[in-house]
């Protein structure tokens, strides 16, 4: 027998949450609630307030059940197969040819007036920005004109979420998944893929990985330009909520290191290294990562932070070069199936001592029914899924890190998890003389 869901109990529990959390904006001056282009494009919640993130998460289930119960099993399933792929193509049609760009965030213009300005037929842009406004992106305030929303305008106030939008269009081969598996069943290999059954590149530099693919793809002055362009969604990405680095923050007591150095393995163009720095001003940082990145690095580095932070190029698959006290390392394992993350730890081995530490910043797939947001559990399942189609690589559950650990050396053992109201968590691992 079928379980039913009463509506009108599920809109008085939604218009419970709705209060409490109307309630709390007024008595703490936040801002309101609002959609507009004008607005904050985050909302105005603290991310580590835990009882107010937990009201907001009800809200969201709570909303969102409603919402599917009104349609039905089958109009969810029309709707998700009809509708998402076009959501998609509109987002990387309104990137690639500048259409954002092309309407004013002041005031609403022409669809004419914005076909002119990116070289698109009038009929074209017309069709693709009206499906894009049945989902939020841009509005039509009256007839003819098109104009800004919250959503659509975040590509003109941050455009390196333009880079994020793009790479996750273009390289990430969702669509040769089946294929990829077909091909090569369940391998952990990174040149096994279905981005390698995506690109041309591919066919002449079959050895190569993803990263290699980013780094040497393209011809001239755009070589390397997907790697820049990765370097910036992962600056978006990083920075896209209000929480300034929360699970950076929050997850370790950085102040207990006093005036250690950090390599911070993988690091990129060092937006990590800076969130903490400017917090811990006795901490130094080594940001290592591909030698094409240290001009962004440069270029990203606050001059007021020179003296505590700088690049050294390093390959994390090589020996370790650099004595620290403590190895950090965000997001670079889960780019990797088991056997490359083990040749990964094996490397820090040889610069390690007694006492060192590592601190990964990783997502740790909560078991089934933990207690959290079902919009952040749905996240991580999809970067599980983003590090399988690419990399052949997953994100792991706390018994999952504690087995990689111990594969790779049984000196590494698990201090503790700490997990903050975010994405990530950070796992704190101790060097052990045996």
């Amino acid at each position: 027998m079928s379980t039913t869901q009463d509506l009108t109990k599920l809109a008085a529990k939604l218009s419970a949450h709705a209060k409490v959390l109307q309630d709390h904006l007024e008595a703490n001056k936040l801002s309101g609630l609002s959609l507009d282009k004008d607005a904050p494009i985050n909302a105005p919640f603290d991310l580590a307030d835990l009882p107010i993130q937990g009201v907001r998460a009800a809200l969201i289930k709570t909303s969102k059940l409603i919402h599917d119960l009104a349609l039905g099993p089958k109009d969810i399933m029309l709707e998700r197969t009809a509708n998402s792929k076009f959501d998609l193509m509109i987002l990387q049609a309104v990137v690639s040819f500048g259409i954002a760009e092309a309407v004013p965030l002041d005031e609403p213009v022409t669809f004419e007036t914005v076909a002119k300005k990116v070289g698109l037929s009038t009929d074209r842009v017309t069709r693709l920005l009206r499906h894009g406004m049945t989902n939020g992106l841009f509005e039509e305030p009256r007839a003819g004109y098109v104009g800004h929303t919250g959503l659509s305008s975040i590509i003109v106030k941050e455009p390196l979420s333009k880079s994020w939008i793009l790479h996750n269009f273009e390289e990430i081969a969702t669509t040769k998944f089946v294929d990829a598996y077909n091909k090569f069943g369940e391998s952990d290999e990174p040149t096994e893929t279905a981005t390698h059954i995506a690109f041309d590149y591919f066919a002449k530099n079959p050895k190569d990985n993803i990263w290699k693919f980013l780094e040497n793809d393209g011809e001239g002055e755009k070589k390397g330009y997907r790697m820049h362009r990765f370097a910036e969604a992962m600056v978006w990405a990083s920075g896209h909520q209000n929480n300034d680095h929360i699970d950076l923050i929050q997850g370790f007591d950085w102040a207990t290191l006093g005036e250690a150095t950090i390599a911070d393995v993988g690091g990129s163009v060092g937006h990590c290294s800076i969130a903490i720095a400017k917090k811990f001003p006795s901490l130094k940082f080594v940001v290592q990562d591909f030698p094409a990145l240290q001009p962004a690095f440069e270029a990203a580095l606050p001059a007021e932070l020179k003296s505590q932070i700088s690049f050294q190029p390093h390959d994390f698959f090589t020996p370790q070069p650099l004595k620290a006290d403590v190895y950090f390392l965000r997001h670079i394992l889960h780019d990797y199936s088991d056997p490359y993350a083990i040749k990964i730890l094996h490397n820090l081995i040889p610069a390690l001592v007694p006492g060192n530490r590592l601190i990964l910043c990783e997502i740790v797939l909560p078991p089934a029914g933990a207690p959290l947001p079902p919009s952040l559990v749905r996240l991580m399942r999809s970067i599980d899924l983003q590090m399988m189609v690419a990399l052949n690589a997953k994100e792991r559950s706390e018994e999952q890190w504690v087995e990689l650990l111990a594969k790779a050396d049984s000196r590494f053992k698990l201090v503790r998890v700490a997990r903050v109201p975010a994405l990530h968590s950070l796992i704190e691992v101790k060097f052990d003389s045996a």
